[in-house]
């Protein structure tokens, strides 16, 4: 990224750090990048950094984001200001002005000048189409007509005109968030090419290149692939990867996917297949009807590669119980990469301990986080067991089968209750909810606040719509895929929270719970009403225990995020 650019953004949001930029990276300032050959130990060459931030300084992320706004907010600027084509037919647009357009009635002779605002809904009719457009360029404009449809459709008093294709724009708000160096949209399938061109020609503004185009590429559910292909014409230049496209893996498909492209870089590369990793977790939509244990299986691969990646890692602990387990499960891949492994010396247990517990454990956690248990409980399980294994070695013995069933589950117990290892199996239900009523509530706060400012992307608003009708569509049986397996890890965990002995083990507990709690202030003579809050159990007026609401209610996800106890 251009310096300059990240310049532009601290003066902008944070012009107190110009400072410290300019110790840090002004123009007196210039870093050095060095080549090394395999396994060389001086440097072969070396090149001056001019751009761009330094790898470890811990200002880093932060310019980089500050001169990441400029972009983004271009992109958001040219999303509101689009062309329109045969794509955004059914899309509401407005005019630029006041524009002298022609009622369109019977007969071609019927034709009587009009004059269009945007005082009235304006819905496209008809418009030029992609390839027209991408052949003729700026020949032709004057020429060039839409046809729109004035008025709510259906509605008798609305009638169709035709108006300078010149004077129509589409007005998209967009779903656009950015980390680090990851740009990401949440669109509507007639934004996707608008959206990709505008990164590739803004991009360079700020020193950023979307050239690579097996980075750069759409993710569509597959149950849309053939309305992308009809939405979108041969020469817009769309190349699809689906889950027959050979290379066997998502990022080759892709590969295969990008030498496809036509060479102009105005193309559009899709994929149905899926995200291998996003924010640590593999993304693929569950999509209902034939194909869906085909996505599920899918998932499941994913997060089973991830594992297998994990459980290499246990080879650096050096412990004889880890690596029986190990190579158990992964056999000859675990044993040539614990062959090169550097190995912690045998008698630091409590390294071992701690490493295992927070740096390998802790890896596996966004696939809790982000996927239901049914999804992730497989590869956390790989995980448990090396966990497991881990303890039975720091206890002195070379084997996991010396400790009981029943003892293997329980030392794992304390990493749990200590919210060291959230990502093991057990838990993983939880930490999915947890999770989703964050990111729900996340959703629903930025919703209202771009609402109110007039800018809410009607992708957001839709989102929204649906997780506030989700109780409706549970009572009446229109839940997706993913929202069902939502549904099975809310009853799990209210399941769990209505059994007696869970309930007493809360109420006993020294770390508290709602029901200690309540306990300890009614001792102390505080607020019935106050203390009493029916989260578990109420006592009603004549004395009788009844049974209070679900801990967690599928209709208001949201109120459980940031709830500690729950």
């Amino acid at each position: 990224m251009c310096r300059n650019a990240i310049q532009r953004g601290i003066l902008k949001h944070a012009p107190k750090l110009l400072p410290a930029f300019d110790f840090l990276y002004g123009p007196s300032v210039t870093g050095s990048c060095y080549f090394y050959g395999n396994g060389g130990v001086r440097p072969l060459g070396s090149c001056l950094l001019r751009d761009g931030v330094q790898q470890g300084d811990v200002f880093g992320p932060l310019f980089f984001s500050l001169g990441l706004d400029e972009l983004l907010t271009a992109v958001r600027e040219r999303m509101r200001d689009l062309h329109v084509d045969s794509s955004m037919v059914g899309q509401k647009v407005e005019v630029v002005g006041p524009t002298v357009g022609w009622l369109v009635s019977g007969g071609e002779g019927h034709r009587s000048e009009l004059q269009v605002t945007n005082d009235l809904l304006i819905v496209l009719e008809e418009a030029p189409d992609i390839g027209d457009l991408e052949g003729h360029g700026a020949e032709g404009e004057e020429g060039r007509r839409v046809r729109v449809r004035i008025g709510p459709p259906g509605d008798p008093a609305s009638f169709l005109a035709e108006i300078p294709w010149q004077a129509v724009r589409l007005r998209a708000e967009i779903c656009l968030a950015a980390y680090l160096d990851d740009i990401s949209a949440v669109l509507e399938a007639h934004l996707l090419r608008p959206f990709t061109l505008a990164l590739r020609e803004l991009g360079p503004r700020v020193g950023l290149y979307f050239d690579t185009a097996a980075k750069n590429y759409t993710y569509v559910p597959r149950m849309f692939s053939e309305a992308l292909r009809q939405l979108l014409p041969e020469a817009s230049g769309l190349v699809i990867v689906d889950d027959q496209t050979p290379g066997g893996a998502p990022k080759a498909q892709l590969e295969y996917g990008a030498r496809q492209l036509r060479v102009d870089g105005r193309g559009l590369l899709v994929s149905t297949v899926g995200i291998a990793k996003l924010m640590g977790a593999p993304l693929r939509a569950l999509c209902p009807g034939e194909g869906l244990e085909a996505d599920r299986a899918w998932l499941v691969a994913r997060a089973l590669e991830q594992a297998a990646e994990v459980a290499r890692l246990f080879a650096h602990l050096g412990l004889d119980s880890v690596d029986e387990a190990a190579v158990d499960r992964y056999g000859q891949v675990y044993l040539d990469y614990k062959a090169s492994a550097a190995k912690l010396p045998p008698d630091e247990a409590q390294i071992q301990m701690l490493i295992a517990r927070y740096c390998l454990g802790t890896r596996l956690n966004c696939l809790s986080r982000f996927l239901p248990a049914s999804t992730s409980q497989l590869a956390l399980r790989e995980i448990d067991r090396l966990l497991a294994a881990t303890v039975a070695g720091c206890a002195g013995f070379d084997s996991l089968a010396v400790l009981t069933r029943a003892t293997q589950r329980r030392s794992l117990l304390a990493m749990r209750h200590g919210g060291v290892i959230p990502g093991a199996e057990i838990p993983a239900a939880a930490q999915h909810v947890s999770s989703e009523a964050a990111i729900e509530r996340f959703i629903f706060d930025q919703g209202t606040l771009l609402r109110r400012e007039g800018r809410e992307p009607d992708v957001l608003r839709r989102i929204c719509e649906r997780i506030s009708n989700r109780a409706t569509n549970f009572d009446a049986q229109r839940l997706t895929p993913l929202e069902s397996g939502l549904v099975r890890d809310v009853q799990l965990i209210n399941e769990a929270a209505a059994d007696p002995e869970v309930l007493e083990l809360r109420r006993s507990s020294s770390r508290g719970g709602e029901e200690r709690l309540r306990d300890l202030a009614a001792l102390a003579g505080g607020d019935a009403g106050a203390v009493n809050r029916g989260e578990d159990m109420e006592a009603a007026g004549d004395g009788r225990v009844v049974a209070a609401p679900a801990l967690v209610s599928i209709g208001r996800l949201s109120e459980a995020a940031g709830n500690h106890a729950r």
